[in-house]
């Protein structure tokens, strides 16, 4: 290729925006009911410019599978992340904001039949 005067050009990479002032909202339920679509929403008004990122992982029947995700701006300052667990199991969430983990971005949650989401995860065990 053709040498690019003056260069190499030396500059500084940094993630976008403060994941440290973003917010995980409401109160994330330890059990979700499988085929039930599940949302996590966070503030992110004060983090400045940058987009959050989620990943969500399924573990069940001794394979991990990720989810899709939707991320929805909801126009006040928040995005909420729409997913939906397809098997009894393990569901791990990480949020990210310009690439940063965000504070209190990683959630486990157990992935279980909607008719035992109201009985405790002893009685779920036995059942199954």
């Amino acid at each position: 290729g053709t040498e690019i005067p003056e260069s190499p050009f030396v500059f500084e990479s940094v993630p976008t925006g403060r994941a440290e002032l973003c917010e995980v909202k409401g109160d994330i339920k330890p059990r979700v009911a499988i085929g039930d679509e599940t949302c996590i929403t966070v503030h992110k008004a004060n983090a400045g410019v940058g987009n959050l990122k989620c990943r969500v992982t399924q573990i069940a029947s001794g394979r991990a599978i990720d989810l899709p995700v939707e991320i929805e701006d909801n126009a006040d300052g928040t995005v909420t992340a729409y997913y939906t667990p397809t098997e009894v199991g393990q569901v791990q969430t990480e949020l990210r904001f310009g690439g940063q983990l965000i504070p209190n971005g990683k959630i486990t949650q157990e992935a279980v039949p909607s008719e035992t989401l109201d009985i405790s995860p002893a009685q779920t065990e036995a059942l199954y």
